[in-house]
């Protein structure tokens, strides 16, 4: 008999988690499995591509507005409450596949039979979003984690973060590292599509980013350097994929610094076809856990600056595959005006992303994921 399987996740916004779970879902074997998938609201521009052949549910309805009365309840509420309201089925094993909301539910159950696997995405010792959901209590977040049968890790940074953060005594636990699964060739597939909207500077050097407008992303800080960059006349175009609550404060700064070279280009229901135009990657996150934009992009053929921080640092070998700089500001402003100035420094890390692809295999993650499930 196939094992009951519960993926819980929030919803199907536009971020890299849910783009992750999406992949994930739609390449596994689902014949050695009973999936359902429920979020916690009912919407996002990524629920159209979730394959149609398993069960989907979510606790709350697709109500305008719902999401923003019932957010404070949701934030608040025990996880048991939450659990028993949304799931009603048993399930042989429960993943919380987010930290926050999504594993207070899961760490809840009241299903004593289940085997429960919690999903950590960022380096939490780093960036620690999650407190609120636990009321800043550390202990009880901590409680909470040590419930689940699993934990795992999208990178050895996370990993290491939360024991960091959290302690080392999961004893009774099985911490495993996860890479995330990258479909290579539908990357590809979409990267060659054609522009209509936006046509790429012939004369200059175009810089792409691509992620959620958000302080993780330190979209602000980039922007800061843009400004030394262009005070000091040097010649390129910077194109910013994403939308978030962020969007206010970086149109403010780009109308105060004046920064005609930078584009805010907003979410694309294919981001890789603008990628790929790029000559240069650019990450500028304050915190990530795996970071699957750079991975794409490298796929893509583009060349890498990253800020050092969990995930990325990882995924280019700490600076082997990929320029790696301080993780502040002065750091990439140095790193940028480094690549700017250095074309043969730019074909070389072109040409170390190009041999960095094959540690993207998605068959091996998948496999790997399907073999922590069992069958």
């Amino acid at each position: 008999m196939k094992k009951k399987v519960l993926f819980l996740l929030e919803s199907f916004a536009g971020g890299g988690v849910e783009k992750v779970f999406i992949d994930l879902i739609n390449h596994m074997d689902i014949d050695k499995y009973d999936i359902t998938v429920m979020s916690i609201w009912d919407y996002g521009v990524r629920k159209k591509d979730l394959r149609t052949d398993i069960k989907y549910k979510s606790i709350f309805p697709n109500i305008k507005g719902i999401s923003r009365i019932f957010h404070p309840f949701v934030e608040k509420s025990s996880g048991r409450l939450l659990y028993q309201l949304g799931i009603r089925e048993k399930y042989d094993i429960e993943i919380a596949f987010l930290e926050g909301r999504v594993t207070k539910i899961i760490g809840a159950s009241t299903n004593k039979e289940s085997r429960k696997l919690a999903w950590v995405h960022i380096d939490l010792s780093n960036g620690h979003w999650t407190a609120k959901t636990f009321r800043n209590n550390l202990q009880l977040e901590k409680e909470c984690y040590q419930k689940f049968n699993d934990l795992v890790f999208v990178s050895n940074s996370a990993k290491v973060g939360f024991i960091e953060l959290f302690g080392d005594d999961f004893k009774d636990q099985q911490l495993h590292v996860k890479y995330n699964p990258i479909i290579g060739e539908e990357i590809i597939k979409k990267g060659n599509e054609s522009l209509n909207d936006i046509i790429k500077p012939s004369d200059k050097p175009l810089l792409v980013t691509s992620g959620r407008l958000v302080g993780q992303k330190g979209y602000e800080r980039l922007l800061n350097v843009c400004h030394q960059l262009n005070q000091e006349n040097f010649n390129y175009e910077l194109w910013i994929l994403g939308e978030g609550w962020g969007r206010p404060q970086l149109e403010e700064l780009i109308q105060k610094y004046q920064l005609t070279n930078v584009k805010l280009l907003g979410f694309k229901e294919n981001p890789y076809q603008y990628i790929k135009q790029g000559d240069l990657f650019v990450c500028s996150s304050v915190n990530e856990g795996f970071s699957l934009v750079i991975a794409e992009a490298m796929i893509l053929g583009l060349p890498i600056i990253s800020t050092n921080c969990a995930g990325p640092n990882e995924l280019l070998d700490f600076g082997e595959y990929g320029l790696l700089v301080d993780n502040s500001e002065d750091g990439l402003y140095k790193g940028l005006k480094q690549l700017l100035t250095n074309k043969d420094l730019l074909s070389y890390y072109r040409e170390k992303s190009e041999k960095r692809v094959p540690f993207f295999d998605a068959d091996y993650c998948i496999y790997q994921i399907e073999k922590l499930l069992g069958e």
